[in-house]
């Protein structure tokens, strides 16, 4: 029989007998608790299992309550949930389900809610075990080809523990769905924490400067005490409560930054807007968590936080595994709680058991992670390997730059060259700009080329689409 010590662990938390709120929806502001939430799973679950057969369930998501019930009934009846951004055109929702081999589509679905005490609770989560896949993830990877990772129960399970954990989260987390459910950090650092730890979950729309309002709201009279933002989202939350009387989130007990790496500037503003509740952290789809910082450690505020226990790193450098520290290179991770292989891919993505990131950076003595940039994102300009990230971070120290992101732009004789894409709320002089470059770099790492950008092309996940801005001014 398979071991089910994560799946009994879910299933203490919904029982009949628990009266806790588990979802607040904002559509209509209803309030389910954790007993009526699994009647509702029941319900669902069946009418699933009458008209849907297949293992793999596909559905386009728009963080709304009726996916996370969708994901908890494919929970529920052993299944594979893979959610898809509801925004994606329908050349690229092709293209992904071209990788899968058999699967049921959901194009638009709706979950029964309005018959909560129809069921009894007594098999809930019974045909999930810790090592059923309950979940698929895509990725680009480092190649730009779609990967499909596929994630057990108990990865889930455990890589969220070792976080809470880092995190010295021992409270029941109430937050907002502020991040896409597309994205696999929309459905861990939101929906699962809060469930893991007895906590309630407000659904409502990907957080913006356009429905930052509703979330403000939320934030108070909900008491939400946890979020875990990306880059995007912190610019707004220092926008807002730079421009607040009043604390914009009063009750606020982790800010969790992730996704992608944070300038070093916005994470001193978030620390002395928000105080010691902010914690940084690194993980990838493929390995879940890698490093976190705890409670106040503000030790190495350039770090990504220290490697979570358990974890294990080595430096790829040269073709050669070395595990000294400070050494620059490919980071390669192992997490007792990452993926075994690709479902669509049999790119060997591991040396010795370790999964190779694509990520440069280092670590030091004390265990500390470092974050310089991306193998694919190195710009090779006249023998030399510039680092976006790098550069990016001088230039945001020019005054009233907001956003900056830095990419190559490919001449026709193939050379590259620096590109770098800002948002400005003054007008800026370049001349100026590019001096402060030249102080402040080798010329080397010079930009070439500026353009003053109203929007830079990310994904829903708030990481730079480097890719487009390289097509759309190269030669």
């Amino acid at each position: 029989m398979n071991n089910q010590i994560y799946v009994n662990k879910l299933r203490a938390m919904f029982n009949s007998k628990n009266s806790d709120i588990a979802i607040i929806d904002s559509q209509d502001d209803r309030r389910y608790t954790y007993s009526e939430l699994t009647t509702i799973i029941e319900i669902n679950s069946q009418w699933l299992s009458s008209n849907y057969s297949k293992q793999i369930l596909v559905s386009r998501t728009s963080n709304s309550c009726s996916d996370i019930i969708l994901m908890l009934v494919c929970w529920n009846l052993g299944r594979t949930f893979f959610p898809l951004d509801h925004n994606l055109q329908k050349d690229e929702v092709n293209r992904i389900l071209g990788e899968l081999k058999d699967y049921d589509y959901l194009e638009d679905h709706f979950c029964v809610t309005n018959q909560v005490n129809m069921l009894s609770h007594s098999a809930i989560f019974s045909k999930l075990f810790d090592n059923t896949n309950v979940m698929i993830s895509s990725t680009s990877g480092t190649t730009g080809e779609i990967k499909l990772i596929p994630i057990e129960f108990q990865n889930i399970y455990r890589g969220l523990e070792s976080l809470l954990l880092a995190y010295k989260i021992d409270y029941k987390i109430t937050t907002v769905t502020i991040m896409p459910f597309a994205y696999q950090g929309g459905w861990l650092d939101h929906v699962l924490k809060a469930f893991l730890t007895g906590g309630t979950v407000i659904a409502t729309e990907v957080f913006d400067g356009i429905t930052s309002k509703k979330h403000l709201k939320y934030f108070e009279t909900e008491k939400v005490n946890y979020l875990h933002i990306n880059p995007a989202i912190a610019t707004v939350l220092i926008f807002l409560q730079e421009r607040s009387d009043q604390k914009i989130l009063p009750y606020l007990r982790c800010l969790g930054l992730g996704f992608s790496p944070i300038d070093l500037d916005s994470k001193i503003k978030l620390s002395r807007l928000f105080g010691d509740s902010v914690f940084q952290e690194f993980g990838i789809s493929e390995t879940f968590y890698i490093s976190a910082e705890g409670p106040s450690d503000t030790s190495k505020p350039k770090s990504v936080g220290k490697i979570i226990e358990g974890n294990s790193i080595k430096i790829l450098k040269d073709e050669e595994l070395i595990s000294q520290p400070d050494t620059i290179g490919e980071l390669l991770i192992k997490t007792p709680y990452m993926f075994q292989s690709y479902l669509n891919n049999e790119d060997n993505a591991f040396i010795d058991g370790y999964f190779c990131t694509g990520d440069i950076g280092y670590f030091d003595s004390d265990g500390y992670v470092y974050i310089i940039g991306r193998i694919k994102d190195i710009i090779k300009k006249a023998g030399y390997s510039i680092h976006p990230l790098e550069v990016e971070k001088v230039i945001l120290n020019f005054p009233g730059i907001l956003e900056c992101c830095v990419f190559k732009v490919v001449g026709a004789n193939l050379q590259e060259k620096i590109g770098a894409a800002v948002i400005s709320n003054l007008q800026i002089d370049v001349s100026k700009l590019k001096k402060f470059c030249e102080e402040n770099l080798t010329q080397s790492k010079v930009p070439d080329f500026f353009y003053f950008l109203s929007e830079i092309p990310k994904n829903p996940s708030g990481k730079f689409l480097r890719k487009v801005l390289t097509s759309k001014y190269s030669s």
